[in-house]
């Protein structure tokens, strides 16, 4: 997960104000291309394979970015193989009576 998060295009606000680390691929890194790419910004995008917004911004990609699609499809499987379907057990709480 923490591999995803350099294909992120972060806010310029969020990384001068401190709350994110500016962690960006860079062209001709040594680590490679992205796993994916993703795009911010303050207003939705128009046409976007997946989108979704958080706090004042949104986070996409493209339609057209195969290779995003492709590394994002395979978690959404990951995910849904790892779901159990069954909730997290209360505790139990006994009280003694005498």
């Amino acid at each position: 997960m923490l591999q995803l998060g350099f294909g992120i295009d972060l806010p310029p606000a969020d990384v001068a104000s401190g709350k994110v680390l500016a962690g960006k691929w860079q062209a001709g890194d040594a680590l490679g291309e992205p796993l994916v790419r993703i795009q911010s910004g303050p207003v939705g995008p128009a046409e976007t394979y997946a989108a979704a917004q958080y706090k004042k911004n949104w986070y996409s990609f493209d339609e057209n970015d195969i290779a995003s699609k492709r590394t994002f499809t395979f978690l959404m499987i990951l995910f849904s193989l790892a779901e159990t379907g069954e909730g997290v057990a209360a505790p139990v709480v006994t009280v003694p009576s005498h």
